[in-house]
């Protein structure tokens, strides 16, 4: 296990190779594309405002050369790399930076895995109930290091600075390091798979096919209903609460107080920075009562039963 710069020599190397089995994605080409309509936007109706006769012309062949050249960029050129395997070895990416250091590799951001160090990789898709009938659907890929490198792998990643515990294992901005891919939560590395290419499960059974000796361990689906927790009497739902804090999803938590806290749905008898301060109460260690088998179950508290009603 290292830490690598992505622009080492040996990253650069690895994503060259033809062998390279790599997870790419396209959400800075999004983010240019929207970015961009949205001041053509505001042209056509500054142009409006003037009672230009052509601003609708101008502003559609405006908008149609921008898009046409946001599919260019986003089909030929190269994306944002988070994951590469090549020569028996895994490179996650963990951040990227951005703002004013956005093209300085200046910190070790890629962590390096050999197989014979990895203990097995899952897909984990959790449906969380937030608010609504229909969950959110989240997905990552977990992979689990050996036992004996447990330590190592959690003191490379806290050295970075990854988002506090508590936080969702998500693309998030952290401070002067940038935006993050990959975290060490519940002695796991554990990507976050927001619409990269190809799919997670497209990713795993290239992995599979191309490395038989590799476990894969069987695909959990837990499912997390906040709703119901959140409407339960403390302690009860400081309990349960502490143990989805643990697990990453403090955001959510936060959400679900914020939407539903009285006895009637969306009763809003909190503030969104009520609902904030309340989970930064929360001490993992101390409100959470960790039941031994949930660990090997995925790593989520059991969702309380509600009605689907919602």
């Amino acid at each position: 296990m290292r830490l690598l710069r992505s622009d080492s020599p040996e990253v650069i190397r690895v994503l060259a190779s033809r062998d390279c089995i790599r997870a790419d994605s396209p959400r800075s080409e999004v983010r240019a594309a929207l970015g961009g309509s949205m001041l053509i936007g505001l042209l056509f109706i500054s142009l409006q405002g003037i009672h230009w006769d052509y601003a609708g012309q101008l502003a559609g062949a405006v908008l149609v050369i921008w898009n046409g050249v946001q599919l260019w960029r986003a089909t030929f050129n190269r994306r944002l790399w988070l994951l590469a395997v090549c020569e028996g070895r895994f490179y996650i990416r963990l951040f990227n930076p951005v703002g004013p250091r956005s093209g300085q590799d200046t910190e070790a951001n890629v962590l390096t895995l050999d197989m014979a160090e990895v203990g097995g990789i899952q897909v984990r898709i959790a449906d969380i109930f937030i608010h609504g009938p229909k969950p959110t659907v989240y997905e990552w890929l977990v992979i689990e290091p050996k036992r004996e490198l447990w330590a190592s792998a959690a003191d490379h990643v806290e050295r970075l600075g990854q988002p506090a515990p508590g936080f969702c294992p998500v693309a998030a901005g952290n401070g002067p390091y940038g935006e993050w891919f990959a975290g060490w939560w519940n002695e796991r590395v554990s990507v976050r798979w927001l619409g990269y290419r190809p799919t997670l499960k497209e990713y795993v059974n290239r992995l599979a096919s191309r490395y038989p000796d590799l476990t894969v361990l069987p695909e959990a689906h837990p499912e997390l209903d906040l709703v119901s927790i959140v409407s339960k009497r403390e302690p009860e739902r400081r309990r349960l609460l502490a143990q989805a804090k643990k697990m990453g999803f403090n955001n959510e938590c936060v959400w679900a107080l914020y939407m539903y806290t009285g006895h009637t749905l969306y009763q809003r008898t909190k503030s969104l920075r009520e609902a904030q301060g309340y989970m930064l109460t929360i001490d993992v260690g101390v409100d959470e009562e960790v039941d031994s088998t949930q660990g090997e179950q995925g790593g989520l508290p059991r969702a309380a039963s509600a009605d689907r009603h919602r």
